[in-house]
């Protein structure tokens, strides 16, 4: 019994051995006799995906006035939006609130009733309130970086509009492949 014991420790002893002797040797080469002796070192860097994404403000309110003809003023709010990342191929996306809704009445009225336009057209432009999708492109090698203005404003098609506050929420989102 103390025998098996003994082998069993002593084994144990000159694994243990090995092991150290192998993670000591790793990375290195030898060679016996004459000439070069050659061996590699691999190398990783990993870079970590990043995505910021900021709107100035939390509450848009647009309070549009009726003048004595019944004309409706088309009031706007300008918001500034900051995006960088250097993800390629992100996609930002808005969902909202379902339509506009009278807080005391609740009667409705669409999303279409509010326009939004972008400082940058080209690049960083939701193009509408209602469903926006679309990809910045990047404004360098790999990094997307955008500073720019959105303006939101109130344009019905008419003044047939119950008085009274609508309220909805916008939420954007962007997605990282």
């Amino acid at each position: 019994m103390k025998t098996n014991a003994k082998m069993m420790a002593i084994g144990l002893l000159v694994a243990a051995v090995a092991l150290y002797s192998g993670a000591a040797l790793a990375g290195t080469a030898s060679r016996i006799g004459a000439g070069d002796a050659n061996t590699n070192l691999n190398f990783s860097v990993t870079i970590p995906k990043f995505v910021y994404f900021n709107i100035d403000v939390d509450n848009i309110v647009l309070n549009p006035t009726i003048s004595n003809d019944g004309t409706l003023t088309s009031p706007s709010q300008t918001v500034n939006v900051t995006y960088f990342s250097n993800v390629p191929n992100t996609t930002i996306t808005s969902v909202e609130s379902a339509p506009l809704r009278h807080t005391v009445s609740g009667v409705d009225i669409p999303w279409s009733y509010i326009t939004i336009t972008s400082s940058d057209t080209t690049n960083f432009n939701p193009g509408v309130v209602d469903g926006a999708n679309f990809t910045p492109g990047p404004t360098g090698t790999y990094i997307a970086s955008y500073d720019v203005d959105w303006t939101y404003q109130f344009d019905p098609p008419n003044n047939d509009l119950e008085g009274g506050t609508y309220t909805g929420v916008i939420t954007y989102t962007v997605t990282v492949p």
